[in-house]
């Protein structure tokens, strides 16, 4: 026998328990199913990113809740470029815990290397009942070193009796200047 039960109103998100009980000139027997309705997406944020150097792997720092579900069943991570179109999986998980989590660009998934600019880094998380919520953040690639310009000494020429010496140079980009 199949029976098949719809409610006259929708059920609001949340766990429930549905008791089925037969009856026959023999006994009666019961049966307890458990069942979560769950219509919401689960949540999720990516941490903003500095821009990243094909030189060493970055970290994508995320995370997400969901109201109903323990897990989220499938997490992927992807780099897309200004126009949206796919450049590359950088990972992918199957139930992954709620909370705070990261994955890793490494330089050596991304053959060819994409040529420097503006990309975005997409999360696409699907909870256990197959509910969705993706989250961007833009990205720069810049794999090009600084250039150091506009270098000028004074005093020139040094003489033995200079007790300051002055250095002015130009970076073309935001850097970390050593003087040694």
């Amino acid at each position: 026998m199949w029976f098949e039960f719809t409610p006259d109103d929708s059920l609001p998100d949340g766990q429930y328990s549905l008791v089925v009980v037969a009856n026959s000139n023999v006994g009666v027997s019961q049966a307890v199913v458990d069942f979560v309705v769950d219509t919401q997406a689960p949540t999720i944020a990516i941490e903003p990113q500095k821009p990243y150097s094909p030189r060493a792997p970055a970290t994508i720092r995320w995370s997400a809740s969901d109201e109903a579900s323990p897990n989220l069943r499938t997490i992927s991570c992807d780099l897309y470029d200004s126009n949206n179109k796919l450049i590359t999986t950088i990972a992918t998980s199957d139930s992954l815990s709620k909370g705070d989590n990261f994955f890793t660009l490494d330089p050596s998934t991304l053959s060819p290397l994409p040529p420097d600019g503006n990309y975005k880094i997409k999360i696409k998380a699907y909870d256990l009942a197959g509910n969705v919520a993706i989250a961007e953040q833009p990205i720069t690639i810049d794999s090009t070193p600084p250039v150091v310009s506009g270098i000028d000494v004074s005093p020139s020429p040094m003489t033995s009796k200079t007790t300051e010496l002055g250095l002015a140079a130009r970076v073309n980009e935001r850097s970390t200047v050593i003087i040694k």
